[in-house]
């Protein structure tokens, strides 16, 4: 999954917010448990996101956890 400028990644019609540091750069995810995720940019795990929580009204964002 590559960034996008905006620091997003769109996966599952979902938003995820990466950062904008990470501008066109590939990350990967793993699952770990029932609707969680660790995501990596290389060997190095950036952190998480449970896709069963949105943020905010939209539905279909979530932010990165560090």
């Amino acid at each position: 999954n590559r960034v996008s400028s905006g620091g997003l990644i769109y996966w599952r019609s979902m938003r995820i917010y990466i950062g904008y540091l990470l501008t066109g750069q590939s990350v990967g995810f793993e699952p770990v448990g029932d609707g969680l995720w660790d995501v990596y940019f290389g060997p190095l795990r950036i952190g998480h996101f449970d896709e069963r929580h949105t943020m905010g009204e939209k539905d279909d964002y979530l932010t990165l956890r560090v």
